[in-house]
C-alpha cells in the first residue's frame, strides 16, 4: 500500500397481530434449508497508521450468494454458503474495489416467536477474485496488479462475523432479512508505506429466500 492509501417506532398493533399469525422460524420442524440472498454492504479498510486510516472512507458494495442451513438440535443451526461480495475503500484521490468469494460458518440460534428473530456468529473465509484501483492519475482504472497501481496485498482474508435477522413465511419458504458485521482478522497490507496493519471491515444488509428441505428431525 502506498501513501495515497491502499487497501473500513415500533410496529402498529394490527401489523404485529398479522405477523404473529404468519411468521415462523424458517427451520421449524426441518433439518435442512437452502436459499439465495442478495444485498449491499458498506466496507472500508481499517489502517493501523492513523493518517492512512483518517483518509480511508467506506464504499458501497454488492453481495450475492447461496445459503445452506443445517439444524443440529432444537433451535440451533449451522449456517454456511458461498457468496460474491465487494469490499475496499474510498479516499480523496483513489478508490480500491476488492471482490471476494466468501464462505461463512455461522452458529445460528432461532427463536420461535413472531418475526422469527435469530442471532448468528462465526468465522468467514474470503478469497480475492478481483481487485481494481480507480482514479489512477492519467489513467483512470487499472487492475491492482498493474505496474501503475502495484498494490501489494494478501488475497486470502479471515474474519469474524456477528449478526441478527428476522424472517416470515412466504409461499413454500421464508423471506429472511439479515444485518451483520464482518471484522477482518488478516493483515492485508503487504507494503511498507503506509506502515502497520490494514484489515477489512464491512457491514452487510441482505434479503434472502430460504426453502426447507425434506428430513424433519
Amino acid at each position: 500500500m502506498r501513501s495515497r492509501v491502499m487497501l473500513s417506532r415500533g410496529w402498529p398493533s394490527l401489523l404485529a397481530g398479522a405477523m404473529w399469525l404468519g411468521l415462523v422460524s424458517p427451520l421449524t420442524g426441518q433439518r435442512w434449508a437452502v436459499g439465495l440472498e442478495g444485498g449491499m454492504n458498506a466496507a472500508r479498510v481499517s489502517f493501523e497508521n492513523p493518517t492512512a486510516d483518517a483518509l480511508a472512507k467506506a464504499t458501497p458494495g454488492l453481495h450475492l450468494g447461496a445459503i445452506v442451513v443445517a439444524r443440529i438440535g432444537g433451535t440451533t443451526s449451522i449456517r454456511s454458503g458461498l457468496a460474491y461480495t465487494q469490499k475496499g475503500f474510498d479516499s480523496d484521490d483513489e478508490q480500491v474495489k476488492l471482490s471476494y468469494l466468501e464462505i461463512p460458518l455461522f452458529l445460528q440460534i432461532d427463536f420461535a416467536v413472531a418475526l422469527a428473530p435469530r442471532l448468528f456468529a462465526g468465522p468467514v473465509a474470503s478469497f480475492e477474485v478481483g481487485c481494481e484501483s480507480r482514479r489512477v492519475p492519467g489513467v483512470g482504472s487499472v487492475q491492482c496488479d498493474d505496474v501503475l497501481a502495484g498494490l501489494q496485498r494478501a488475497t486470502v482474508d479471515f474474519g469474524l462475523a456477528l449478526g441478527a435477522g428476522v424472517g416470515f413465511v412466504a409461499g413454500p419458504g421464508s423471506v429472511v432479512v439479515d444485518l451483520w458485521a464482518n471484522s477482518g482478522l488478516t493483515n492485508i497490507n503487504r507494503e511498507t508505506t503506509p506502515p502497520g496493519a490494514a484489515r477489512n471491515r464491512a457491514l452487510y444488509m441482505t434479503v434472502g429466500y430460504v426453502l426447507p428441505l425434506g428430513g424433519t428431525g
